[in-house]
């Protein structure tokens, strides 16, 4: 909620706290999500359901903003061990750009770009 003050957002925004593999987000309601430091704790099928979840809740034009550590084709030895422990503790990896802008465009979101090397915005 500080993020929403910060970007002067108050009472524009709104946060659901709740399981991302089970949550019913609605159906064209939201002009836009910001997704956080979450996905690389899912596997892949769970990403992939909850970007069409999220691709269904938001607005025509609506976007998602993704902000994870992606790794390059080539994964070095840090990502590798952050993989390992990701997959130990939840089934889940660091994920290429690759494969999280193949996800979304599975979704239905017609435009991916990669902002930087951890933020890509997807619209609907």
């Amino acid at each position: 909620q500080d993020l929403a003050h910060w970007w002067g957002l108050d009472g524009q925004t709104r946060f659901l706290p709740a399981d991302l593999n089970q949550a019913d987000l609605g159906t064209a309601q939201y002009d836009g999500c910001l997704l956080g430091q979450i996905t690389h704790y899912l596997t892949p099928q769970q990403n992939q359901s909850l970007f069409g979840r999220i691709h269904a809740a938001l607005v025509a034009a609506g976007f998602l903003l993704l902000d994870v550590p992606m790794t390059s084709d080539q994964l070095d030895e840090d990502v590798s061990f952050l993989s390992l422990i990701l997959w130990a503790n939840s089934g889940g990896q660091a994920y290429r750009s690759a494969d999280y802008q193949a996800w979304m465009c599975a979704a239905g979101f017609r435009s991916v770009e990669q902002l930087d090397s951890r933020w890509l915005k997807a619209v609907r």
